[in-house]
């Protein structure tokens, strides 16, 4: 018995598909490995921005709702290339409800987020020393800062600007990976350098600088 939960073991560990996070969910990724180790794991590069294409992204938030970004739906996702327009956007989200908070092996913060009809998104905060050399490398540190002061918790209302990903093996959907600025209360601002904010019909309008 002992020799057979032994080999079960080894061939889990040799696998490396399938943990629990903290939320009771798996943890996987579609390249075989489970996103089990600091500063690793599914379409890693883009959700970092170390991808290629990362410097060239237009910074300018496109406000949006869960709804629109739940409605998109990717079938040809390719590992190291971001599927233009869904992940090559930075979109902004207005009070959205924490629904709950949790951290990955990957050193990700998760914030699961909902809106009024209690549609749900994924908001992911990179940890700033796996991002060293990232085209939002900055961004990234004053997020984790904010978080880590503010401490967002379950009936926190959040305003956001992240970048569009589209996460196969996690939520199955969009996110906003990584979040690069964030902010606390109704109505609140962020901002991460950002001048002007468009909105999905096409208007834009300024922005104070207000916000991490």
């Amino acid at each position: 018995m002992r020799r057979i939960a032994a080999l079960i073991s080894t061939v889990v560990v040799a696998l490396g598909i399938l943990t629990c996070s903290p939320s009771g969910g798996p943890v996987m990724s579609t390249d075989g490995r489970g996103d089990l180790t600091p500063c690793a794991g599914y379409r890693w590069s883009l959700k970092i921005g170390l991808d290629p294409a990362a410097r060239s992204l237009d910074l300018t938030p496109q406000i949006t709702t869960i709804a629109a970004l739940d409605g998109i739906g990717l079938t040809n996702v390719q590992l190291g290339v971001r599927s233009a327009p869904a992940e090559t956007t930075v979109y902004e989200l207005q009070n959205v409800i924490v629904v709950r908070t949790y951290s990955e092996p990957d050193l990700d913060n998760h914030i699961i987020v909902r809106d009024k009809t209690g549609k749900r998104i994924t908001l992911e905060s990179t940890d700033p020393s796996c991002a060293r050399g990232s085209a939002f490398a900055s961004q990234i540190a004053a997020v984790r800062s904010a978080l880590d002061t503010l401490k967002p918790s379950a009936g926190s209302v959040l305003s956001v600007v992240g970048v569009g990903f589209y996460d196969v093996p996690g939520s199955q959907g969009m996110e906003l990976h990584p979040l690069l600025s964030v902010c606390v209360g109704r109505n609140c601002q962020p901002a991460v350098a950002f001048t002007r904010a468009k909105t999905s019909g096409g208007e834009s309008g300024l922005r104070p600088d207000s916000g991490f």
